[in-house]
């Protein structure tokens, strides 16, 4: 009986361990239907990053400038981002302040959407690194396994990068915008899917700008059907990843934001239910004639 109870023992311990490796962080958003996030609750002095959001930056070790496209697995890699914990001063970040020197390829800011300072944006302005990239970690706790869902997200371009002693803008963002990856898992050589549909051009994110003025062009992703490459399988995470390469130019980055986030499930339970009606409707026809 006692040597029954260490065994059980054991494997429990086994089992905690096991759950908290594949978890990856303790700040899981527990998925049980749609997820929304506007930001707008961090106000304009909050500096902690909504449950479920955590922020990467690229390995300068191993990064550079991500020119012609952003790589998903390798040195210099989203595959190889580094956790950072770094925060700004939200309310340095409310005026035209905006895009100082003060930025730093391993932070990110809390910014006013606009004039309006409760309507916030999470945003990035890699420097140096290859990139930056925002995470949000979901734990699928819906009733069934998801081999599709839908996300809807704003991409908002405050302005261009520049160096404050030139009086025009050198620096230009090879990959604007954010670029979507998804993966199922945070180990070192967890695969990375880039959802390259989503992802933005100059067309979407244009590169004009007055030097040191705020434009807050916006550009909209609304109900975007991901077909995820395997089963997000009950009381398993998936890893969003919202990836800002770094300018080719001067100092700052450009400055980019992500606001209005939403992730719904298409269940494939729905999806069978209506093949078999349809395959039943068949069947009926066929067996009246």
């Amino acid at each position: 009986m006692k040597r029954t109870t260490k065994r059980t023992g054991w494997c429990i311990a086994v089992s905690a361990v096991f759950l908290l490796f594949s978890s990856g962080t303790a700040q899981a958003y527990s998925f049980t239907g749609v997820y929304s996030q506007d930001f707008n609750s961090l106000g304009t002095s909050g500096t902690t990053l909504p449950s479920g959001w955590s922020f990467y930056y690229s390995d300068t070790s191993g990064g550079g400038t991500w020119s012609t496209y952003i790589p998903a697995t390798g040195t210099g890699s989203v595959q190889s981002m580094t956790s950072a914990s770094n925060q700004s001063a939200a309310s340095a970040m409310l005026d035209t302040g905006i895009g100082s020197t003060t930025y730093s390829q391993n932070r990110w800011y809390n910014i006013a959407r606009s004039t309006d300072t409760g309507n916030r944006v999470i945003s990035s302005s890699p420097d140096t690194n290859a990139g930056a990239a925002f995470q949000l970690e979901l734990t699928n706790n819906t009733a069934s396994a998801l081999n599709r869902i839908t996300v809807s997200y704003d991409i908002v371009k405050f302005h261009n990068g520049w160096d404050n002693s030139l009086s025009s803008e050198p620096s230009v963002e090879t990959l604007p915008g954010y670029q979507l990856f998804y993966s199922f898992s945070l180990a070192p050589n967890a695969t990375w899917y880039n959802v390259s549909a989503l992802n933005p051009t100059s067309a979407n994110i244009p590169q004009n700008g007055t030097l040191g003025s705020l434009d807050y062009n916006v550009y909209s992703i609304t109900n975007a059907v991901i077909n995820l490459n395997s089963a997000w399988n009950v009381g398993t995470n998936l890893y969003l990843r919202w990836v800002d390469d770094n300018a080719i130019g001067l100092r700052p980055d450009q400055i980019i934001g992500i606001d209005n986030v939403v992730i719904t499930p298409i269940p494939g339970a729905v999806w069978l239910l209506g093949s078999g009606l349809l395959g039943l409707v068949a069947f009926r026809r066929r067996f009246r004639k």
